[in-house]
């Protein structure tokens, strides 16, 4: 896979530059930016809405040749516009997968929610009237039903906190003026809410099943925009896609190395002018001179597609930059791509990298934990995280193995967990795992090894049934064992140990991952009704004193 890199140029501040480059960039940028809207405008009526694409345009023709009849653009420029446009529409189709699949899976969430809530009110109302039947003699005895936290003894109600186990005691006009009645209350509210969300919800499905046309800086600022308007608010870029059979990696666009990161760029514009630039890169121009070489030689053919930005700074000033992206995974060399011989595995967790490595029989050699902060602001929590997998790099680099990581959704993870607990939600909203996974693709090529992504499915269970207690290793380092097996491809001889077997004897035909998990949760059950256990005999012990 090649592994696709953005630099930037340093800034070219409008008053160092020639006044007739200044005035053929903002010519181009106004001319390719208004062609971009129109092919967009054919691409959204040629993917949305075909009837009115054939009434407007006449026979389904391809979108080239209708770009080609508009424009007076040459033919590389013609497939940058349209590549553009294409993109905008690609993006937008996912978009709309991705939303409405947010949505259907957050309707799911809000009405489990409400089932839940409605169940938990019918609970407490058959309470409330049974209080009152209770309270007017007309029973001797009441019921609690599902309610088992709450009970009634010398006449006394003691309501129990179910998380921290805290016992409160109220007086039979107590418990239904400072307890009962408020709880429902509360819960009808809750419901009312939980409600308007499901309808809001809703709303936002039924909008989402017609594709909507983008508008271009926004509907306020596309009426009477003057041409400097329309410059810093809404058109400030030109782009021109590369190709592979280019000497230099683009047609319309010259690259000369110089010195000390230094390189003189003739941009072919629109109106077939041509601007003479010489600038610098102070991140990545040793990269982008070696793919040039490389295109140059002919040894790889790496199409590099160029860009000038228009923005302002901080003080109202207008500058100019030279945007570039290119592919380094055709030009950097892989060393450790075997994994015959063993890997180390990686488990990422909140605020720490756990990592261990094994041999080529799946045998624990090595282990270790590298923290990282994120208490900080975002740029400082992304550098520490950044430190952080460097040191994971040099440890792998080092060992000369593959690296194996969870290769985590977290998004799908975010829309499950809505009203799940507190601390899930918090975990999943504060981990940056999208930028980790980004950051480890890199980290593959920077350090010259293979990375491997497994299905992460039960690795922490696994790890603490198997590998915890037996080879005496911390939860998370385990993880990473299982993790580092998983790559190994010794999933298949994860059995599950014979102490647990009776806990699995009616599932047969589940995959053993989703056994382990039945495993787990049993256990963690067990563990509860003990602790509940050990706090009401502790209870019991107050009370008599």
């Amino acid at each position: 896979m090649d592994y696709t890199v953005t630099i930037f140029s340093d800034r070219m501040y409008e008053q160092d530059l020639n006044i007739v480059t200044i005035k053929q960039i903002e010519t181009a940028i106004l001319q390719f930016t208004k062609e971009v809207h129109s092919a967009y405008n054919r691409a959204f009526l040629y993917s949305f809405d075909s009837n009115q694409f054939v009434k407007k345009y006449g026979d389904k023709d391809s979108l080239y040749k209708l770009t080609q009849q508009h424009s007076r653009f040459n033919c590389y420029y013609i497939n940058s516009v349209n590549q553009l446009a294409k993109g905008k529409i690609d993006s937008q189709k996912e978009l709309y997968k991705m939303y409405k699949k947010d949505k259907e899976t957050a309707l799911k969430a809000v009405n489990k929610k409400i089932k839940e809530e409605t169940e938990r009110l019918e609970h407490y109302q058959k309470l409330l009237k049974n209080y009152d039947d209770f309270r007017h003699h007309k029973i001797n005895k009441i019921k609690f039903g599902k309610l088992k936290h709450l009970a009634y003894k010398n006449e006394m109600f003691t309501v129990r906190d179910l998380k921290t186990f805290e016992v409160t005691n109220y007086k039979p006009f107590q418990f239904e003026y400072e307890y009962l009645r408020p709880k429902i209350k509360s819960m009808k509210n809750k419901i009312s809410k939980l409600t308007y969300r499901k309808n809001n919800i809703e709303t936002k499905l039924k909008n989402l099943e017609t594709q909507k046309h983008m508008v271009f800086g926004g509907k306020r600022n596309l009426k009477n925009l003057t041409t400097d308007e329309l410059l810093n608010k809404k058109y400030h870029s030109i782009q021109v896609s590369g190709r592979y059979d280019s000497k230099y990696g683009n047609w319309l666009v010259h690259t000369t190395p110089l010195d000390k990161d230094m390189f003189a760029i003739n941009f072919e514009l629109p109106n077939r002018e041509v601007a003479h630039f010489k600038v610098h890169f102070p991140y990545r121009g040793k990269e982008l001179k070696k793919a040039l070489e490389s295109n140059m030689n002919q040894t790889v053919n790496t199409p590099i597609s160029y860009g000038i930005i228009r923005k302002k700074d901080a003080l109202n000033r207008i500058y100019y930059q030279i945007e570039v992206n290119f592919n380094i995974g055709s030009t950097l060399p892989r060393i450790n791509t075997f994994i015959g011989e063993g890997c180390v595995g990686c488990d990422f967790n909140n605020g720490h990298l756990d990592w261990s490595e094994i041999d080529k029989h799946g045998n624990l050699k090595d282990c270790g934990t590298i923290y990282y902060q994120l208490n900080g602001t975002s740029k400082e929590n992304e550098l520490s995280l950044r430190n952080a997998l460097n040191e994971l790099g040099m440890i792998v680099s080092n060992k000369k193995k593959v690296l194996v990581v969870e290769n985590i959704d977290l998004k799908a993870t975010k829309r499950k967990s809505t009203y799940q607990n507190k601390k899930l939600n918090k975990i999943t909203h504060t981990i940056p795992y999208a930028r980790y996974l980004e950051m480890v693709d890199y980290l593959g090529y920077k350090f010259e090894f293979l990375v491997i992504k497994v299905h992460p499915a039960y690795t922490s269970q696994i790890g603490k049934l198997k590998y915890q207690d037996k080879m005496k290793l911390p939860s998370h380092i385990s993880a990473s064992y299982v993790i580092a097996r998983r790559g190994m491809k010794y999933r298949h001889n994860e059995h599950i140990p014979k102490e647990y077997k009776h806990f699995i004897q009616d599932i047969k035909e589940k995959h053993y991952w989703s056994k382990f998990n039945k495993i787990y949760k049993e256990l963690e059950k067990q563990k509860k009704k003990k602790v509940t256990k050990k706090h009401k005999t502790k209870q019991q012990t107050v009370n008599n004193k």
